[in-house]
């Protein structure tokens, strides 16, 4: 199993694409804790968290039910890792 993480841009609406090139990034270190705590910020989105957390938006949404996005207050925002052996 694997994940790809695919970035694009287009300046343009375009209805029928092709990728002709892949362009390999560092991979991201792996988690070596089983808790993380974001230190969100008013005004913080889904998205930004996610990104800044290396996470699927959705998890956020699930381990922490009660955030309003995007934040309102400063708030933690907990993410549990789970270890795969």
């Amino acid at each position: 199993d694997g994940k790809i993480k695919i970035g694009y841009a287009f300046s343009k609406l375009v209805t029928e694409a092709m990728i002709t090139d892949v362009e390999n990034s560092e991979e991201y270190p792996e988690k070596t804790s089983a808790i993380e705590i974001y230190f969100g910020k008013a005004g913080d989105d889904l998205w930004d968290i996610a990104k800044e957390l290396h996470v699927n938006p959705e998890i956020i949404t699930i381990q922490n039910p009660d955030i309003i996005l995007p934040l309102e207050q400063n708030e933690n925002i907990v993410i549990y890792h789970q270890k795969n052996n």
